[in-house]
């Protein structure tokens, strides 16, 4: 699970105001905070069930820059998943 935090400090921590209940066709999840660290960001997911499938997450930020997935950890209902910026496109493109 260590090597799922990403390098670095960690910088901040973002808490949905409602924390953020998804229901989607495939599975049912809280986003419970975001972790915002020097080098990516780690979304702590509660799961609806222990059994049931972990998320797809798209992530892009107000700026527009779009985070691609790494790595995710899942421990009985509760999953991490692991982001890193995506290089930008050039102007454009």
């Amino acid at each position: 699970m260590r090597k799922l935090i990403p390098s670095g400090g960690l910088r901040g921590m973002l808490l949905p105001p409602t924390y953020g209940q998804h229901v989607t066709h495939r599975t049912e999840f809280t986003i419970l905070s975001v972790e915002i660290w020097a080098t990516g960001l780690v979304v702590n997911i509660q799961l609806a069930s222990a059994d049931g499938p972990e998320p797809r997450l798209i992530l892009q930020d107000h700026f527009g820059t779009e985070y691609s997935f790494r790595d995710s950890a899942t421990l009985e209902s509760r999953n991490l998943q692991a982001f890193t910026p995506s290089v930008p496109r050039a102007p454009g493109a």
